[in-house]
């Protein structure tokens, strides 16, 4: 897992406009990532939180292949992290809820290794 560098995952990001959700005003930005797939992240002008994450099924498109919702930010380590993800793809809703979040864990040099060592 690599560090999210949005200036680095995403060539422009434009505000288009602001909607209101839940009593909440929100900048509402197309971005366009370094591979031109094109996506709308939805953040709150209050704290710049990000809500939702929108991925168009193909440039230009108003079809998105992918819906995520992030909520109920919880500050670790001084950083804040959404602990609940509601995920829509393809028509299949996922609820994913962390339940613990640790920041720059140090794994042991086989955690990842393969079975049987190979």
């Amino acid at each position: 897992y690599a560090r999210y560098q949005p200036r680095e995952r995403y060539e422009s990001a434009t505000t288009v406009g602001t909607e209101t959700i839940d009593g909440e005003t929100y900048y509402t930005v197309e971005l366009v990532d370094t591979e031109g797939g094109e996506s709308i992240g939805v953040y709150s002008v209050e704290t710049g939180l990000q809500r939702f994450e929108k991925t168009r099924m193909a440039p230009g498109s108003d079809v998105f292949a992918q819906e995520i919702e992030l909520l109920e930010y919880e500050e670790i380590d001084g950083m804040k992290f959404p602990k609940k993800m509601l995920m829509t793809q393809q028509g299949i809703k996922q609820e994913i809820i962390f339940e613990t979040v640790e920041v720059d864990p140090v794994f042991g040099e086989d955690t990842f290794a393969a079975p049987g060592g190979n």
